[in-house]
């Protein structure tokens, strides 16, 4: 459903709301009454200054956006609100009115088909890559270029399993690429040996199962932690890989400037 409004002129006075309101912005239409301007209080501290000076837009007709609402229990919601202004019979404005409409779904369907389209474009790639003829390293660093671009990460590294004989099965990282301004792993001794054994169970089980893991830096052990923390490694997702049906080693998308939540549909792609 739509919701309806009508203000005076000059925003100051709510003239109309209607019940879709409470569903829409998840709170009770007495919250806006006599002072239609807190709605701004509700929206995406992100989304406030621009629909703020955008407001002025609502008199001339010129005023089609698109923000994102907040709820009472933490959830987002996008809307797309127009408005425009109404004249009397002189040709004079007296009251402005507004539609608004969740637009979550629509948002939600634009998102999903833009991450499935960027992993088509870099998968596309890195294939071409791996095809083309020339240096092992160099066709493996190009196609890792088109999984971080497809990914959108900070970091996309191989890791290869070994015997070590001190240490017996170890892991060591033998390819990256990462994004602009992000500090390289390729050289840090702690990547160059790491035991398996090291690693807790819940995330090692699943990779020598053919099954990714993913994971942020708040939820692994200390031991583990430090590891991250020597490449400011936030948050991980790791892919394992297979050659003869043997669990050879993974392909690991780290993100440095935020943590991150994988989702299922990225992680199929």
């Amino acid at each position: 459903g739509e919701l309806f409004w009508m203000t005076t002129p000059d925003t100051k006075e709510l003239i109309y709301l209607s019940p879709m309101f409470e569903t829409i912005f998840g709170r009770d239409r007495e919250e806006l009454k006599g002072k239609p301007e807190t709605f701004l209080n509700f929206l995406h501290e992100d989304d406030r200054e621009s629909i703020r000076d955008s407001l002025p837009k609502q008199i001339t007709g010129d005023y089609a956006v698109e923000y994102r609402v907040v709820h009472p229990d933490g959830s987002i919601h996008w809307v797309a609100e127009n408005a425009y202004p109404i004249k009397n019979k002189d040709g004079e404005i007296y009251r402005i009115c507004g539609v608004v409409e969740d637009i979550s779904q629509r948002k939600q369907f634009e998102d999903e088909n833009a991450v499935r389209l960027r992993y088509e474009i870099g998968l596309a790639g890195c294939s071409q890559a791996l095809l083309s003829v020339g240096d092992m390293d160099e066709t493996i660093n190009h196609a890792l270029k088109h999984l971080l671009e497809a990914a959108d990460t900070d970091r996309v590294y191989i890791f290869e399993n070994f015997e070590d004989t001190e240490f017996g099965l170890c892991m060591r990282q033998g390819w990256e690429y990462c994004a602009e301004g992000v500090k390289s792993d390729i050289d840090n001794p702690l990547m160059q040996c790491i035991p398996t054994d090291s690693f807790p169970d819940e995330w090692l089980e699943p990779l020598s199962k053919n099954e990714p893991h993913s994971c942020t830096r708040s939820q692994l052990p200390p031991e583990i932690q430090a590891i991250m923390d020597s490449s400011g490694t936030l948050s991980s997702i790791n892919i394992p890989l297979s050659v003869n049906n043997e669990w050879w080693g993974y392909i690991g998308f780290d993100n440095v400037r935020e943590e991150r939540e994988w989702d299922q549909e990225e992680i199929r792609l």
